[in-house]
């Protein structure tokens, strides 16, 4: 079953940012971060063996166990999803339409997160989220 409770924070991690804040472009630069780079360096995330690595990628260690998982297997594990659940809620092409993917081909980094403030994307993360963890707990109920 879905880490509801985790799920439910980063929405709310989202909530507080401003679209400038969020980019799904990479994990964490600098200022802006993707759903995942805002959670990885929350503490209540940090708390529970979920941040950002050295390398700048998300990782996760149970506490008092030797499991370690980087990247997006982190991602899966933490928030105990399916690979494909974790890309539709997180990954950047899951929002993009085919034509939109072939324009973000060849946009330099920094353009790409204006690109993402008009397809309104922190927005429709969060509602994606949301509606993920509705579903789960209907499912669950």
């Amino acid at each position: 079953m879905a880490n509801i409770e985790a799920l439910k924070r980063v929405a709310d991690i989202l909530e507080s940012k401003s679209d400038e804040d969020v980019s799904l472009v990479r994990w964490k630069c600098g200022t802006t971060a993707c759903a995942i780079g805002h959670a990885a360096s929350d503490p209540w995330f940090i708390d529970r063996g979920f941040r950002l690595g050295i390398t700048g990628l998300p990782e996760y260690r149970q506490e008092n166990k030797s499991d370690f998982w980087p990247s997006w297997i982190a991602v899966e594990r933490f928030f105990d999803l399916s690979s494909e659940d974790s890309h539709s809620l997180f990954s950047l092409f899951r929002y993009l339409t085919t034509e939109q993917k072939k324009e973000y081909e060849y946009l330099k980094e920094e353009d790409a997160g204006k690109c993402e403030q008009k397809l309104n994307i922190r927005q429709r993360v969060i509602e994606r989220i949301r509606e993920f963890v509705k579903k789960a707990e209907e499912t669950n109920a």
